[in-house]
């Protein structure tokens, strides 16, 4: 009975050395839970992954092999290639590291997990967001980058960009962003006051107008609850002789990479001295059928097709003015073809007809 207890324990403590030995090892003599590019920082968290499978990184989507988003903890490490101990703000998106964890991991996509120690082995990793393209508006009198894939138009003498993700359907935007930008000659503090009066009236304020610092500019800032759950957030600064108002609204406000595209844009705007906010597209014509900067004339005949115009928006459309066709008035343009046959083409608005076409189809 002696020698089997003695064997019990001569057992649990062969274990506990195992144990002992293994979490007495140095972070550093123990693998990382994953070495790759981190892609994504917030104040809470970081996302680590090993490479792309698309050409870009926007979303979690693009991500291939093993990924991880980490939690902070108050214990963590961040040392530098050199071995020395740094801020965990030093670290940024497209440094590529190692990363040893607290133990515990959930398994997601990415994973989860909490991290212990970081260390960073390149700071250039390889890290790839959407292409960007350089937008001017002479309208409007701004310049800006937007994401190629981004579609810019006017409304209402407003500059709208929108970025749809690929999981967005076509009558509605579920991933992605919507921003708009006006501009202001009056003062800072008068236009922040009133559009956070005239948004406030409607929508329920999380917040009062906050002073806050965007990028290299001194403005406001202040968040109100959108009709769908989402967040609408309004920037609001100064710029040269101008103030620039920016509103968007990101479906999932925690998307980061939308989120950096959104920062991205308004970190680019400048202002083209000597023009002014443009004014709204005229609706003219002895029809109505001009859409122009301002009224024009034209001659007087039968255009079939012009009562469809009813039905469309007279926009501004790259710099130009011009008409959007819905699809009430796409479907007017087609019914006038088929009772007036193949020659309405043939008119000043003829090309309406293609565009009718290529909506409805």
């Amino acid at each position: 009975m002696v020698q089997k207890t003695l064997k019990y324990i001569i057992i649990i403590i062969l274990l506990l050395l195992v144990v002992f030995i293994f979490y007495g090892l140095e972070e550093e003599e123990r693998d990382p839970l994953i070495e790759g590019v981190i892609y994504e920082i917030t104040d809470t968290s970081f996302l680590v992954a090993e490479g792309l499978k698309a050409d870009s990184f926007e979303s979690v989507n693009d991500l291939d092999g093993r990924a991880v988003r980490f939690g902070l903890i108050d214990e963590l490490e961040v040392i530098d290639q050199e071995g020395q101990s740094i801020d965990f703000e030093n670290l940024s998106t497209g440094n590529k590291v190692k990363v040893w964890h607290t133990g515990f991991v959930r398994e997601t996509y990415p994973e989860q997990a909490n991290a212990m120690r970081i260390q960073i082995v390149d700071p250039e990793g390889e890290l790839k967001f959407p292409e960007e393209e350089s937008y001017e508006s002479d309208l409007l009198g701004i310049s800006l980058e937007i994401p190629k894939e981004a579609e810019i138009n006017y409304e209402e003498g407003r500059l709208k960009v929108t970025f749809v993700g690929p999981d967005s359907h076509m009558t509605e935007i579920t991933d992605g962003f919507t921003l708009f930008v006006d501009l202001y000659d009056d003062d800072l503090e008068a236009v922040t006051e009133d559009i956070f009066s005239r948004e406030t009236e409607i929508l329920d304020a999380i917040s009062d107008p906050e002073e806050t610092e965007l990028s290299e500019f001194e403005g406001y800032e202040f968040v109100v609850e959108g009709g769908l759950g989402n967040e609408i957030n309004y920037f609001i600064y100064q710029f040269e002789n101008k103030v620039i108002a920016l509103s968007y609204s990101i479906i999932d406000p925690n998307d980061v990479g939308y989120i950096k595209k959104v920062e991205r844009i308004v970190s680019s705007i400048e202002v083209k001295d000597g023009l002014q906010v443009a004014d709204e597209c005229v609706v003219s014509g002895c029809s109505g059928e001009l859409c122009e900067l301002e009224s024009m004339e034209s001659t007087c005949e039968h255009l079939p097709g012009a009562e469809c115009l009813e039905y469309a928006g007279c926009q501004f459309i790259d710099d130009e003015c011009g008409w959007v066709l819905t699809e009430e008035s796409a479907e007017c343009f087609i019914e006038i073809e088929e009772e007036f046959g193949p020659e309405v083409r043939d008119s000043r608005i003829g090309y309406l007809f293609e565009e009718a076409e290529e909506i409805l189809n």
